[in-house]
């Protein structure tokens, strides 16, 4: 399967045989709001960067 590079911040990118990435955090989901609030924002980075 072909790989991908996808641009994270202007000086990063990620896949297509960049090194290896690591996204960390939060350590835990506090509640519910807290876990639709992360998983919101994640969305919302990927759509704009055309994550699929």
């Amino acid at each position: 399967m072909p790989t991908q590079r996808i641009r994270i911040a202007d000086a990063i990118g990620v896949g297509g045989g960049a090194p290896l990435a690591l996204i960390a955090g939060p350590d835990l989901i506090e509640n519910e709001a807290h876990a639709l609030k992360m998983a919101s924002a994640l969305a919302e980075i990927a759509r704009q960067r055309d994550v699929p």
